[in-house]
């Protein structure tokens, strides 16, 4: 589970004691994907779409530091680690927090009641078969 931010603007950088990163190519379109645990104690993945350096990134850093600098259009993002600098350009960011644990421990767990344990292990039942298929297809009026 998460919640994404576009290129927010009033962030200008992010510290990580480890960071996990990766190259995604999607087409023409590279990027860079970081994973880590912000100085701040958030779980982090952060998305950079359109990364115009064609270095490839270890698969971990360590100490590292993603900052925005420049000014007016042209605000380039950098990455700063032990291991060296890595310009990403111009490129998007996206901001993804996990948000799993914390929803988790907001929401208990519950057991499944029984009347709907029993109907879906009856509609999974079904399925298995090709009479079941058909007959819940055109129950539900797909047929």
């Amino acid at each position: 589970m998460s919640h994404d931010l576009s290129d927010p603007a009033a962030v200008t950088r992010f510290s990580f004691d480890s960071l996990q990163a990766s190259v995604v190519a999607r087409g023409a379109t590279r990027g860079w994907r970081l994973q880590g645990r912000s100085a701040e104690g958030r779980e982090l993945l952060l998305d950079l779409v359109g990364v115009v350096s064609p270095v490839a990134l270890p698969a971990v850093l360590h100490a590292a530091r993603l900052r925005r600098s420049g000014d007016g259009a042209a605000l380039d993002w950098s990455l700063e680690a032990t291991e060296g600098r890595f310009d990403a350009g111009t490129a998007r960011l996206f901001v993804h927090e996990d948000v799993a644990a914390p929803a988790a421990a907001a929401i208990p767990p519950r057991p499944v009641p029984l009347g709907k344990r029993l109907m879906w292990r009856a509609v999974f039942t079904l399925l298995g078969t090709g009479f079941g298929r058909r007959w819940l297809a055109r129950r539900a009026g797909l047929a």
